[in-house]
C-alpha cells in the first residue's frame, strides 16, 4: 500500500492538474463557507466537504489531492481566520484519505477501522496536546470522569443484588472492574483515545457512506460502500424510495426528476455494476470508449507507432471498421457523412456562400475538397462537424443532424477538425497537456488519459517532446501536436482545413504523409482541404469547389485529365502533371493515372 500511495506522488503538478486541484478547492471552500454562516443544516453540508477531495484524488493524484487542499486551507484563513481551519483539515484529510482508499478498492472493514483508529490518533493527540499547552492539569479533567465510572460501577452493584448475583459481583465482577478503573486512570492517554475512537467510528461510517454515495453518482466505478447485504438492502431502499417520490407526483419537480434520472443512469438503484465511465461528469459512457480502436485495415496489428506495443497499438481510437482503403466498393456502405442539398449564407451576405450542395462521405474514406481562395470548400468542411449549420437543406454525421444542437458534442467527438493555424487549438504551455486538454474537460479518468495520450502522440512521432513548451516546436511540430489533440478524442474523421499551408514543403510533405497513414492504417476517414493539386494526387476522391458549388468530382486521374479546366478554376497546375500532360501530346505513352512524381518516373523509365 506505501508503495502505492508513493506512485500518486508525482513530484510535479501540470498546468491541468493545477487549475482543476483549484477549482475543486474552491468548491470545498464554498461548502465550509456554508456550514460556518448558514443558521440551519450547516452540519449537513459539513457532509460534502471531503467530496471535492475525493474525486481530485480519484480524477488526479495524492499530490495535487494535498495541494487542493492547501490551497483551501490558505483561503478559510484569509476569510475566517485561523481558529476556523481545524475542522478544514480533518473534512479535507478524511476526502483525501477515502480518495486513496477508494482508488485501490480497500473493503469495508479495513476501510472504516483504519480511519476511525488514525482519525481518533490525530483528534486525542490534538486534544492532549492542547490541554498540556494550556496549563490545565490533567486530574483536573479526569476526577469527574473517575466519579462517574464509580457511581456506573455502584448502580451495576446494586442492580446485580438486586437479581441475586450480588456474591458474583462482590468477588468476580468488582475486582475486573476495579482493575480496568486504575489501568485506564493511570493511563489516561489511552482513556481519551477510547473515548474519542468510540465517537468517530460512527462519523467515520457516515462520512464514508455519503461520500461514496455521491462519488458513484458522478461516476466514478468505486467499491459500493457498505458492501454485501447492507449495499443490496440499501439498493432496494433507494428503489422504493423512487418509486414512491414518482407515485406521490414528485418527480415532477425538476430537481427531484433530475436526481432520480441521475441515480437510475449511474446505476445506483441495480444490482450490477454500473457500466459507466469513471469520473465522467458530462455524462459520457466512458467504459464504452475503452473497447478497441482503430483497427490496421488488413486485419493485422502491426506497431507503425514507435516502441508501443502491438496490443496497446491495436487498441487506439473507436472502433470504425475497415473502411475503404483499397478501392473496394462502398455504395452499399452507409455515408459518415450526408450533405443534402445544403444551401448556407453568412451573416449580412446576401449572395450563399454554398448553393445546393449535395455529397456524401463514407467511413474509410480520403477525400480531398480543392479550390482556390473563396471557392468555400473550408465553409463546406466546417459543416460537417457542426462549426457552421445549414440555411437550407441537412447535413447529417452518423445520422444525426447538425442543426440539433442536442448532437453537437456527439458529432465534434466523431468528426475532429484541423485547422490552417495549429496555435489556434494549442492551449496548455506543455505538449503533453495540450494532448490530454479535451480529454480531461471530458471528465475521462487519469488511467485513460495517460494511455490515449501515450498513443496519440506516438501516432504523430513527438512522444520524445512531451515535456517541452509548444512555443518551442517548429511550425509542422505544432501541426502534429494539433492532430495529436484530435486523435486522443478518438474521432471517426478527421477534417485537415488548409493544415498545410503555414508549413515548408519538407513539413507540407510530412503532414500530408501522416494524415494518409492514418487513412490507411486505421480506417480513419481523411477531409483534406487544399488548394495545391498536388496534395491531392493521392486521394481516393477529389471534389473541386468554385463560387459555392461543386465544379467537378472524380478520381485524381479523372480531375487532373481535364488541366485546362483547372487552370479556369484558378488552380495551380504542379510542374510534373504539366510534364507528363505535354509528353503525352508529343507521343510519350504515360498512363493517365500517373499524377505523381514517382508514378510518372516509372512510367518514363518503362
Amino acid at each position: 500500500m506505501l508503495q502505492k500511495i508513493r506512485t500518486m506522488m508525482p513530484g510535479r503538478l501540470t498546468a491541468i492538474e493545477i487549475a482543476e486541484g483549484a477549482l475543486l478547492a474552491d468548491i470545498a471552500v464554498v461548502l465550509h463557507l456554508l456550514t460556518i454562516y448558514l443558521p440551519v443544516g450547516g452540519g449537513y453540508i459539513a457532509l460534502l466537504i471531503p467530496i471535492p477531495f475525493t474525486v481530485l484524488v480519484l480524477r488526479r493524484n495524492l499530490y495535487a489531492g494535498m495541494m487542493g487542499l492547501c490551497v483551501s486551507l490558505f483561503i478559510v484563513t484569509m476569510l475566517t481566520g485561523i481558529h476556523l481551519v481545524s475542522a478544514m483539515i480533518l473534512e479535507g484529510g478524511a476526502g483525501l484519505f477515502l480518495g486513496v482508499m477508494m482508488k485501490y478498492r480497500v473493503r469495508d472493514i479495513p476501510l472504516v477501522l483504519s480511519g476511525a483508529t488514525g482519525s481518533a490518533l490525530l483528534i486525542s493527540s490534538f486534544i492532549i496536546i492542547v490541554t498540556l499547552l494550556s496549563g490545565v492539569p490533567i486530574a483536573r479533567t479526569l476526577i469527574p470522569i473517575q466519579r462517574n465510572y464509580d457511581v456506573f460501577a455502584a448502580w451495576l452493584g446494586l442492580a446485580a443484588a438486586h437479581i441475586g448475583l450480588g456474591s458474583w459481583w462482590r468477588y468476580s465482577a468488582l475486582p475486573v472492574v476495579t482493575s480496568f478503573e486504575t489501568l485506564i486512570f493511570t493511563y489516561w492517554w489511552i482513556l481519551i483515545y477510547m473515548l474519542v475512537w468510540l465517537i468517530v467510528c460512527p462519523a467515520v461510517i457516515i462520512v464514508t457512506y455519503v461520500t461514496n454515495f455521491f462519488v458513484r453518482l458522478l461516476g466514478y466505478r468505486v467499491r459500493p460502500f457498505p458492501g454485501g447485504i447492507l449495499d443490496k438492502f440499501i439498493r432496494w431502499t433507494l428503489r422504493q424510495l423512487v418509486q414512491l417520490a414518482i407515485r406521490l407526483g414528485f418527480g415532477k419537480h425538476w430537481l427531484i426528476s433530475t436526481l432520480i434520472k441521475e441515480i437510475r443512469r449511474r446505476g445506483i438503484t441495480r444490482h450490477e455494476d454500473a457500466s459507466v465511465g469513471l469520473g465522467n461528469m458530462l455524462g459520457t459512457d466512458v467504459s464504452a470508449s475503452m473497447s478497441p480502436i482503430y483497427r490496421s485495415t488488413n486485419g493485422a496489428t502491426t506497431n507503425t507507432m514507435g516502441t508501443l506495443p502491438v496490443e496497446r497499438v491495436s487498441r487506439f481510437i473507436t472502433s470504425v471498421g475497415k473502411g475503404d482503403t483499397n478501392g473496394t466498393d462502398t455504395d452499399l456502405t452507409p455515408p459518415l457523412i450526408d450533405i443534402q442539398h445544403v444551401t448556407y449564407s453568412y451573416p449580412g451576405q446576401q449572395t450563399p456562400a454554398l448553393q445546393d450542395i449535395s455529397l456524401q462521405i463514407r467511413p474509410g474514406e480520403y477525400i480531398v475538397l480543392l479550390g482556390h481562395n473563396g471557392s468555400a470548400k473550408s465553409t463546406l468542411a466546417r459543416h460537417c462537424n457542426a462549426l457552421l449549420t445549414p440555411t437550407g437543406g441537412q447535413v447529417l454525421v452518423t445520422g444525426l443532424d447538425t442543426r440539433d444542437q442536442t448532437n453537437h458534442r456527439t458529432i465534434r467527438d466523431t468528426v475532429g477538425m484541423i485547422f490552417q493555424n495549429p496555435d489556434n487549438q494549442i492551449i496548455a504551455t506543455v505538449v503533453e497537456d495540450d494532448v490530454a486538454w479535451a480529454l480531461t474537460v471530458r471528465g475521462l479518468p487519469v488511467p485513460v488519459i495517460a494511455e490515449r495520450v501515450e498513443q496519440a502522440m506516438a501516432a504523430v512521432g513527438i512522444s520524445d517532446l512531451r515535456e517541452l513548451a509548444p512555443h518551442r516546436l517548429s511550425g509542422g511540430q505544432r501541426q502534429r501536436l494539433a492532430i495529436a489533440g484530435v486523435l486522443a478524442l478518438r474521432p471517426r474523421c478527421i477534417i485537415a482545413d488548409e493544415a498545410t499551408s503555414q508549413l515548408d514543403p519538407l513539413s507540407r510533405i510530412e503532414i500530408v504523409s501522416l494524415l494518409h497513414q492514418l487513412n490507411r492504417e486505421y480506417g480513419l476517414t481523411i477531409i483534406h482541404v487544399t488548394h495545391l493539386l498536388e496534395e491531392a494526387a493521392l486521394a481516393q476522391r477529389v471534389v473541386v469547389m468554385e463560387q459555392g458549388q461543386i465544379a467537378m468530382e472524380g478520381t485524381p486521374a479523372t480531375i487532373f485529365a481535364n488541366l485546362e479546366r483547372l487552370r479556369r478554376l484558378k488552380l495551380a497546375i504542379p510542374a510534373p502533371i504539366e510534364l507528363a500532360a505535354h509528353l503525352r501530346k508529343v507521343g510519350v505513352p504515360i498512363a493517365q493515372e500517373a499524377v505523381t512524381v514517382e508514378a510518372i518516373a516509372r512510367e518514363l523509365v518503362h
